[in-house]
C-alpha cells in the first residue's frame, strides 16, 4: 500500500551505494573494493548497515558493480545475518551516484528513502537524521559535517532557515566548510530531478546536481547537522583514522574468548568467541577476532587482530 507523506517510517527503505568507482584504496584496494576495507575488524560496509538497522530501517537495496560486485553479494547475502532484507541492483558503468539511485527506482518504490554511501564511515547520527526528516518532511535532507578540507567534498551553503541554498561538488574555492557527509533522506520528488539533470563531461550524474535542481525549482532541501564521526574513506590514512574512531566507540566485551589467569585486558577490548589469550596484555581500544590466538604478547592501543591469526613473542 502506498503511504502518503506524513505517515510513519514503517516500510521505508535504504539504498546503499557500494559500486567502487573512485581511486583504489592502495594497497588494500588491490584485492577488494573500498567498502570491504577492514575497520575495527569488520568490513566498512557493515558499519553502515549497522547504523541503518539502528535507525529502524531493515529493507536495504545495495547497488553494486565492477569487478568486486560478486564478492560484496557473497559477503552480505540476503541480509538475514545482519537483521536486514537485502536486494541488489547492478550498475554496469560508473555513471555517478544520481544514476545509481535512478536505476534503483523500481526497487525503492514510491516512498521516501535513505541514501548511504558505503565507502563512508559514520558513527552515530543516522537515527537522528531519520527522525529529523520525518518530523518536518522536506523534499530532501542532507547530512552536513564541518571539515577542515572542504575542497575534497560536496560543499553546502545553508540559509538561516536551515534550508540548503547552494551545493557544489568538490569546488576549487569552497564557500565555507559544511561538507556533505554521504547520508541523505529523499522523497520521490528526487526522481524528476534525476531525469532532468545532464551528466557531466565524464558522463557522471551526481546527487549534488539533482539536489541543486530541486533547490532551483522551489523544493525544500533541508540541512541536517551531523554531530557524529564521519570520514569519506578514500585513502589509507583515512582508513587508519576510521579504524581508531570505530575502536574507541566499541563497548567492552571481554567474556567471549578464552583468557587465562596470566593475561590482562585494559580498557575497551572486544574479544570474539573462539579467541584465546595466554600470558598476554591487551590495551584498548582493541579488537581480537574470532579464532585469533595471542600468546606471550602485548597488543597495543588501537590494534585490530584479524581472525585466525596467531601472535606470539618473547616479552
Amino acid at each position: 500500500m502506498t503511504r502518503t507523506r506524513g505517515e510513519s517510517i514503517a516500510g521505508v527503505k535504504a539504498i546503499v551505494l557500494a559500486r567502487d568507482a573512485g581511486p583504489r584504496l592502495l594497497p588494500i584496494g588491490l584485492d577488494r573494493p573500498r567498502c570491504l576495507a577492514p575497520v575495527a575488524g569488520r568490513p566498512l560496509i557493515l558499519h553502515g548497515l549497522d547504523a541503518i538497522r539502528v535507525a529502524d530501517i531493515t529493507q536495504v537495496i545495495v547497488v553494486v558493480g565492477g569487478a568486486h560486485a560478486g564478492r560484496i553479494k557473497d559477503m552480505l547475502g540476503r541480509g538475514s545475518r545482519f537483521g536486514l532484507e537485502i536486494e541488489y541492483v547492478r550498475q554496469d558503468e560508473a555513471l555517478g551516484l544520481a544514476h545509481a539511485v535512478h536505476i534503483a527506482k523500481e526497487a525503492l518504490g514510491v516512498d521516501d528513502f535513505l541514501v548511504y554511501l558505503a565507502d563512508n564511515m559514520l558513527i552515530g547520527g543516522v537515527r537522528e537524521l531519520v527522525s529529523d526528516y520525518f518530523s518536518g518532511r522536506p523534499e530532501a535532507m542532507v547530512a552536513l559535517n564541518r571539515v577542515e578540507d572542504p575542497g575534497r567534498c560536496g560543499v553546502a551553503q545553508v540559509g538561516p532557515d536551515g534550508l540548503v541554498r547552494e551545493l557544489a561538488e568538490k569546488p576549487a574555492q569552497p564557500k565555507g566548510n559544511l561538507a556533505v557527509a554521504g547520508l541523505y533522506a529523499l522523497s520521490p520528488a528526487i526522481y524528476q530531478a534525476l531525469v532532468s539533470i545532464r551528466p557531466g563531461w565524464q558522463r557522471r550524474s551526481e546527487l549534488t546536481d539533482a539536489l541543486t535542481w530541486l533547490i532551483e525549482h522551489g523544493y525544500a532541501v533541508k540541512a541536517h547537522s551531523f554531530t557524529g564521526y564521519w570520514r569519506d574513506v578514500s585513502r589509507v590514512d583515512h582508513l587508519l583514522e576510521a579504524n581508531r574512531a570505530a575502536l574507541l566507540a566499541l563497548s567492552p566485551a571481554t567474556g567471549h574468548g578464552a583468557i587465562d589467569d596470566a593475561s590482562e585486558v585494559i580498557g575497551s577490548v572486544v574479544i570474539e568467541a573462539g579467541a584465546k589469550l595466554a600470558r598476554s596484555l591487551v590495551i584498548g581500544p582493541s579488537w581480537i577476532g574470532e579464532g585469533a590466538v595471542i600468546v606471550d604478547s602485548v597488543v597495543g592501543y588501537g590494534m585490530p587482530i584479524s581472525t585466525q591469526v596467531r601472535v606470539a613473542s618473547q616479552l
